[in-house]
């Protein structure tokens, strides 16, 4: 359940709409893309059974884990149309 608060202003509602209505053609027209999800984002899907087995508190990095190609920002992200972003999840099919 999403609960939007008073601090969200109507271009972001109004954002937000239109993402679901996008995600709703997206199942309804393609739903393969959904199996493979989250698309953009830095770390795929984490497997959460795998994590609490090997449990690991702390690590030391020498260097950032490298970023995909087809990963975006979040930042990027917002600024795109939903339209722009639909078409790239569609492409990585």
């Amino acid at each position: 359940m999403i609960e939007p608060t008073e601090s969200y202003t109507k271009t972001e509602l109004d954002r937000f709409a239109e993402v679901v209505l996008a995600i709703g053609e997206l199942i309804r027209t393609n739903p393969e893309v959904l199996k493979s999800t989250p698309r953009f984002t830095p770390v795929d899907r984490v497997d959460e059974v795998a994590a609490n087995r090997n449990l690991v508190l702390s690590e030391h990095l020498t260097a950032l884990p490298l970023i995909n190609e087809n990963r975006l920002s979040p930042v990027l992200l917002n600024a795109m149309p939903v339209a722009e972003i639909k078409q790239r999840m569609l492409a990585t099919v």
